[in-house]
């Protein structure tokens, strides 16, 4: 997650309120909780995806710590070169444990992470909370290898939560594990419940529920380069500067900036997230990002080769995770970031939830995902960007609902 002036963008790779616009594995009988309140209609007004997605974490009221935040020092995390710090909020008996899994580059300590704190811990539950995986901050620690790997992310997320059951503060207080994922955490989640129901996790969570992951990795990748290279030249950082802190305009008033503008900051903000990545996995790994080519006609290479986010995974990541024999070819990287290939595949209780308006989405790849979906499993909202629903009442209850 990245601030430009005042604004804070989800990173997804990603929140808001109103506004109007065109266009343990061990599972143990449950503690009572309080029962969420009967699941609201979709309350999320604002109908621009793109306005949704910029205002998202100004959108977010972030409510008070609802109980003392434990930090743990977990020593022994398999295949960790350092100790890994967490955050937990525990219940003061047996409960059921939520794992949040972040957006791209969101930290433990972010809008979202707190609102979801709130929210779980409200509905009587144990909440984990740590960097995202994608994070130099995590990957620092973890040395798990070049980010962009989901399958081998997610065996290192069941290894902390595997570490965090027999920490003696945790041990013997989990009655069943789920899992809430937003954005590129979503598809993390997913590649991690289908590992565990293969038999390949030590950790097997009950519940999956994930918010806006991208319908394709690869092509949310070449969305995003779009709004980096065609509409982020067309503006000075004092005009997306504009964007910084803004507040969702009132009912009944126009979107305070044009489409290009809200893609061009979009864009700008993930850029600066990978190119951050891309660093990280110089200095630890050696990968580093090939540069930018000088513009010598024949504008389709250059402009391939300018494209940030499709170079990170292609020639970073991906000559990574080929050496080390994780994967044959890049289509099976791009494939664990794919929810067409996903989805069918995730056992009972998992549920996505996206919008039919999120900009890192084409309409025609979201219509076949229609098509593919178990039933029960895929829920397209009418509206709300990329995570800009999940300050809604309706996402609320959602949230509160995880092992119900």
């Amino acid at each position: 997650m990245r601030r430009l002036g005042g604004l804070l963008l989800p990173a997804a790779l990603l929140l808001a309120a109103p506004a109007w616009a065109e266009g343990t594995n061990t599972p143990a009988a449950p503690i009572a909780t309080a029962a969420p309140a009967a699941q609201p209609e979709f309350d999320y007004a604002i109908a621009n995806g793109y306005y949704a997605t910029v205002t998202a974490m100004s959108g977010i009221t972030v409510p008070e710590a609802p109980a003392k935040e434990q930090r743990i020092k977990l020593k022994d995390v398999e295949g960790f070169k350092q100790s890994a710090k967490v955050r937990m909020l525990l219940q003061p008996g047996r409960a059921p444990l939520a794992v949040l899994l972040l957006g791209l580059t969101t930290d433990g300590k972010a809008p979202l992470a707190k609102l979801w704190q709130a929210q779980l811990y409200e509905a009587g539950c144990h909440v984990l909370t740590f960097d995202s995986v994608f994070r130099p901050s995590f990957n620092s620690v973890s040395r798990h290898g070049v980010p962009g790997h989901l399958e081998t992310e997610a065996l290192v997320v069941d290894r902390l939560v595997a570490a965090l059951l027999k920490d003696p503060a945790v041990a013997g207080k989990v009655s069943e594990i789920g899992l809430l994922g937003a954005s590129y955490g979503g598809m993390l989640a997913l590649n991690y419940a289908i590992l565990a129901e293969a038999g390949k996790t030590s950790v097997k969570p009950s519940r999956v529920l994930v918010f806006s992951p991208p319908v394709s990795m690869r092509s949310g990748s070449r969305l995003l380069d779009d709004y980096a290279e065609k509409d982020r030249p067309q503006f000075t950082l004092t005009q997306l500067g504009k964007l910084g802190g803004h507040r969702p305009v009132a009912a009944g008033e126009a979107v305070p900036f044009s489409d290009s503008l809200m893609r061009g900051g979009i864009g700008y903000m993930f850029r600066q997230d990978i190119e951050e990545a891309a660093e990280s996995a110089q200095e630890l790994y050696g990968k580093s990002l090939p540069p930018e080519p000088v513009r010598v006609g024949g504008g389709g290479s250059y402009e391939e080769g300018r494209r940030i986010f499709t170079r990170y995974v292609e020639h970073v990541a991906y000559p990574y995770w080929r050496e080390q024999g994780k994967v044959r070819n890049l289509d099976e990287l791009w494939a664990m970031g794919d929810l067409r290939q996903l989805l069918p595949r995730t056992p009972a209780g998992v549920a996505v939830c996206l919008a039919a308006d999120d900009p890192l989405n084409e309409a025609k790849e979201l219509e076949e995902l229609r098509g593919l979906a178990p039933a029960g499993r895929l829920k397209v909202l009418p509206r709300g960007g990329h995570l800009g629903f999940v300050s809604s009442r309706w996402a609320k209850a959602r949230v509160q609902a995880l092992f119900k």
